[in-house]
């Protein structure tokens, strides 16, 4: 397709803007690059020999193996080497073995989607296909917010560098956070393509002489949160993304202080160094995404600004390869390279084959990327959107059951670290671990109320895991869903209403073990000879109380308290509704009920459930008069 033909579909677009009319500029630049449209191409390839495409596949294969190895920054070897190595290193294992077979699956994948290309091609009206795409083109850049300075700060080698800062000795040398997995490397590590994630023994194949430093995970948090403070300062709405890297709007710092958005970033990068003593790397752009790619440009302890305009952000994308995009991972990068799709500017040159494919590759998020066209909203996550906590490890293996259940405490004892750090509790604990064989498996258990200490969380997870017992493990993790927003301003009245309704714990291979930690959380036997304490007067009941009598003892505490105006203060955590449960199954009758006895038992059922609302709106106006 010619310049001309760009130009007059363009021109044909009632939505758009003068400022778009620099897209066709950069397409003569293109076509001058040798950049062709679909129409200019056959649809149709010979086929390659088989010994060629067999290279193809052991190379796509050894780049697949070498997952975060990829594109990481720091790298001064060659990477076909390091791919080379690390499935040297590995052959044979389970683990080269586990991701054979996965990559076996997905070249069979990228067969199928190659067939129904092949068939969607012998009726499909490419010019079509491509207008639709040119559409949306204009309709994405007319989106196009430059308006926000965004940056993304991703702290240099976290862990390798609290570890410097604990021991000095280990700077300028090569050595990785972890044992039996690398949870990081330094950056002398990073040259010989040792990578976080990389099991310890290939690292030491890439850099024999790597050195080994113990995890220590408290420190990491406490360092985090050191630096979140001071980032926090230049932007109340800071946005981490884990702990060692956040989103930042300094739009507002730089219009208050008069600051370039390369200025703010360097005084910030300074005053993290200052007072942590760690370093970090930044990038700056208009959206999240941009300012993300940037980030890694000037990596370690350095900055990069991309120009808030239209043709430099596309020109800076053009050439980019597709799996710097973030979200795009191995097996999207195999797939999109598969259709011919290795740079962001292969977006636009195979645009009318991706719109055929829409349904497989996703055409609006693939033209965003070609286009540098993001979010710009930066906001810390809102509490009630938050799914789950939890934390888990990776490890060289192990096999025996104390070890096992050792390393499970540890993790539980972490979590209730991050819970109350976070202020959540859960009522659904889950495991995950990965075996040796490198498979992955979740078991989980469904509680009747809200946990959040390794003293309540450790002996469901134990009991989870046991039951899966024996194991051969390379990592463990607990996590807690169903959350309940402890820090929230519904938690009084959510604690008024009581606890979730009892719901059948949905367990693996559960048994019928009474006296098991877990079941005694699910199960908790109300009414059963406990002692129960009234939530108005605080007064211990008689043990066998029943609901009647406590509902009635309720009524006089509550008649009298607002009555007389006892000056009594009740808390948010004492306030909650217990049921005390002794109903007994009502025995078969062996003729039809008597219907005016029925008749009069449901009238006084209704009678006792609209009393209800009325005692919890009475509770809750004398709690909230109290505060």
């Amino acid at each position: 397709m010619t310049l001309d033909s760009h130009i007059e579909e363009f021109e044909s677009l009632s939505d758009l803007e003068v400022g778009d009319y620099d897209v066709l500029e950069e397409l003569a630049e293109a076509e001058e690059h040798g950049a062709r449209s679909p129409g200019d191409e056959p649809t149709t390839e010979s086929p390659a020999p088989a010994a060629s495409t067999q290279a193809r596949k052991e190379t796509d294969f050894q780049r697949y193996l070498a997952g975060q190895s990829v594109m990481k920054s720091g790298l001064t070897r060659d990477q076909a080497e390091v791919n080379r190595i690390i499935a040297e290193a590995s052959k044979n294992s389970k683990f080269f073995l586990r991701e054979k077979a996965k990559d076996e699956q997905l070249n069979n994948r990228i067969e199928t989607l190659m067939r129904k290309k092949e068939e969607l091609l012998k009726r499909a009206n490419l010019a079509k296909l491509e207008k639709e795409a040119n559409d949306m083109i204009a309709r994405l850049e007319a989106t196009r917010d430059l308006t926000q300075k965004i940056v993304h700060v991703d702290m240099d080698a976290f862990y390798a560098n609290v570890e410097v800062k604990k021991d000095p000795s280990l700077k300028g040398k090569a050595f990785a956070v972890g044992g039996g997995v690398c949870t990081t490397a330094s950056y002398e590590a990073r040259k010989f393509g040792v990578r976080s994630g990389m099991a310890g023994f290939i690292a030491k194949k890439l850099c024999p002489h790597l050195i080994f430093v113990k995890n220590s995970f408290a420190d990491y948090s406490d360092a985090s949160k050191q630096v979140r403070e001071v980032l926090a300062r230049y932007d109340e709405n800071l946005a981490m993304a884990g702990l060692d890297e956040g989103y930042l709007n300094i739009t507002p710092y730089m219009t208050l202080h008069d600051m370039t958005a390369a200025e703010v970033v360097s005084h910030l990068r300074a005053a993290v160094e200052a007072e942590t003593g760690l370093t970090i790397s930044a990038g700056i752009a208009s959206n999240k995404m941009l300012a993300k790619i940037c980030s890694d440009k000037n990596k370690p302890n350095g900055q990069f600004e991309l120009e808030s305009e239209g043709k430099a952000i596309r020109t800076f994308m053009r050439d980019l390869p597709i799996r710097r995009i973030p979200g795009i991972g191995r097996v999207a990068e195999r797939i999109l390279t598969s259709m011919g799709v290795q740079t962001c500017g292969d977006v636009y040159t195979h645009r009318a084959i991706i719109n055929l494919m829409d349904h497989h590759l996703g055409l609006e998020s693939l033209l965003k990327a070609y286009l540098g066209i993001g979010s710009n909203v930066v906001q810390p996550g809102r509490r009630e959107e938050r799914k789950s906590v939890g934390c888990e490890r990776t490890f060289s293996d192990k096999w025996e059951e104390k070890d096992i259940l050792d390393t499970l405490q540890q993790i539980a004892e972490e979590l209730e670290r991050d819970l109350a750090r976070t202020g959540f509790a859960g009522r659904c604990v889950c495991v995950k671990y990965k075996a040796h064989t490198y498979e992955v498996k979740t078991r989980q258990a469904s509680l009747n109320k809200y946990i959040n200490t390794a003293a309540d969380i450790y002996p469901c997870a134990k009991e989870l895991l046991e039951k899966e017992f024996p194991l051969k493990l390379r990592l463990l993790g607990i996590r807690m869903t169903h959350l309940k927003d402890l820090q929230g301003p519904q938690g009084g009245l959510d604690k008024f209403l009581g606890e979730p309704k009892k719901r059948q714990g949905s367990v693996s291979g559960e048994d019928s073990a009474s006296d098991s930690p877990a079941r005694k959380l699910r199960k908790k036997p109300y009414g059963s000879g406990e002692p129960v304490v009234c939530p108005v007067c605080r007064i211990t009941l008689k043990p066998g109380t029943t609901n009647i009598e406590l509902n009635q003892h309720v009524d006089r505490c509550l008649g009298q308290a607002v009555s007389t105006d006892i000056p009594q203060v009740i808390s948010d955590d004492e306030i909650e509704i217990i049921e005390v449960s002794n109903a007994k199954p009502v025995p078969k009758r062996s003729k039809p009920p008597d219907r005016a006895k029925v008749n009069k038992r449901k009238a006084s059922d209704k009678t006792v459930q609209s009393d209800k609302p009325n005692k919890l709106q009475n509770a809750f106006n004398l709690m909230m008069s109290r505060k």
